[in-house]
């Protein structure tokens, strides 16, 4: 029997939060931030998902990836308040921080970082 991860379950609970920001903060659906959390909030929720049915080191990678791309958006994007802009950057390093540790300590990730080396 599969055991739930506490971090996937964090990590799915920030992507809900993510998710909403738009309507939280009441930002213009339209606009380029409120498009930009919404995309990165399902997708932190569906790869945390996945993961929490079937253990892959490639959905830590896109979680680790889609953590460090909501980080960084707010700093590109203009957004109208920094609250939100405090919110999104802080989830987006948490989103981070839990797919990386849990990459770092996967020895399946190992593997396939050792597999890259040796290939090239």
């Amino acid at each position: 029997m599969k055991t739930f991860n506490f971090h996937q379950i964090v990590m799915m609970a920030l992507g809900c939060v993510l998710f909403f920001t738009p309507w939280i903060w009441s930002f213009p659906m339209e606009s380029a931030e409120s498009r930009a959390a919404v995309i990165a909030g399902s997708a932190v929720v569906v790869f945390a998902g996945i993961q929490l049915l079937e253990r892959r080191v490639q959905n830590d990678l896109v979680l680790f990836v889609i953590g460090l791309l909501t980080a960084l958006a707010p700093l590109v994007l203009p957004m109208p308040d920094w609250h939100a802009k405090a919110a999104d950057i802080a989830i987006g390093v948490v989103v981070a921080l839990f797919a990386g540790w849990i990459l770092r300590t996967d020895p399946a990730f190992k593997k396939w970082v050792e597999s890259l080396r040796t290939a090239s």
